[in-house]
This record gives C-alpha cells, structure tokens and sequence, in this order.
C-alpha cells in the first residue's frame, strides 16, 4: 500500500504542474509566434505537430462576448456559451471560416473584430457602430497557421 501512496504523490505534482503551466497571459491584439504556447489549451503542443489552423477567441478592451459559433469549413458549427477568454476553438482543416458573436451587451463604442494571422497579418477585418450586439465575419485559414480572433470596442478601426 506504502508503494500505491508513494506512486500517486508525484502523479498529483505532475498534474498539478501541467494544469498551472497552460494559464493564458498574452493578450496582445497581435497574435505571437508558434512556440508561445501560453493561450493554448492541454494536449495542443502535440496536435501542432499535425499543422493545422489553431483557432482562438480574444477579447481586448472590455468586449465581452456570450455566445461564440465558429463554423469550421466542414462539418456542423462549435458554438461556445459565455467562452472565457482567450478561448481555443481548436485545430481544423484549411479554408474559409464563419465566426458569429453575440456579445454580451451593446457594445458602449464603435470597434471592430479581426482575424489576425500569427506573422501578424490582418487576415479579415470588420468594423461595427455603437449599440451592437452580433457580429460575423468570416475569413480563410491555412494550414500550419495560429489565428486570433479580436473583439476590440474602443473606437478601434481596421486599417
């Protein structure tokens, strides 16, 4: 029995360790390089050895989203209720994306929601007024890529 107890200890450290080493700490409007895999999710490092698009949802200056549905380019819809960000959608196939937000309240000023590439490129971008509450958008993802969706509603405009 004294083996059994000495075995889970280190176990419990080890999953403990795992479980503290994936918290989200960037949540910079430009994504970051492939090795940063601070906004990831367990088991994430081993999928991007099959380079896929890596989907997440961020939120910068205060939006707030309640629903999240992300249709992939086949297959039915991910939808996500009250998401906290930054989320991982997940890792999918190539090609072109739907995102549809529902925020939680109307947004207090204008902004935008984008689709930013890890090199940083601006992929998609849409701008919405004051008083939204729903947004979509959708954009083209390839292979081998991380993309971040942004929810920014501080008067932010796309360039």
């Amino acid at each position: 029995m004294n083996k059994m107890v000495n075995l889970r200890y280190p176990l419990l450290l080890i999953i403990l360790g795992l479980l503290t080493s994936f918290s989200p700490q960037n949540n910079s409007l430009l994504p970051s390089n492939t090795s940063d895999t601070s906004a990831m999710a367990p088991g994430v490092i081993k999928d991007k050895k099959r380079c896929g698009p890596f989907i997440f949802l961020h939120s910068v200056a205060g939006a707030s989203v309640s629903v999240a549905q992300l249709q992939p380019p086949s297959g039915g819809p991910i939808s996500v209720t009250t998401p906290t960000l930054p989320y991982y959608f997940g890792q999918f196939a190539n090609g072109t994306y739907r995102i549809t937000l529902t925020l939680n309240s109307h947004m207090a000023t204008d902004g935008l929601i984008a689709v930013v590439a890890q090199d940083g490129t601006w992929v998609s971008c849409k701008t919405f007024n004051t008083g939204v509450s729903f947004i979509s958008l959708s954009f083209v993802a390839n292979v081998c890529q991380d993309y971040r969706i942004i929810v920014q509603d501080n008067g932010a405009t796309c360039p």
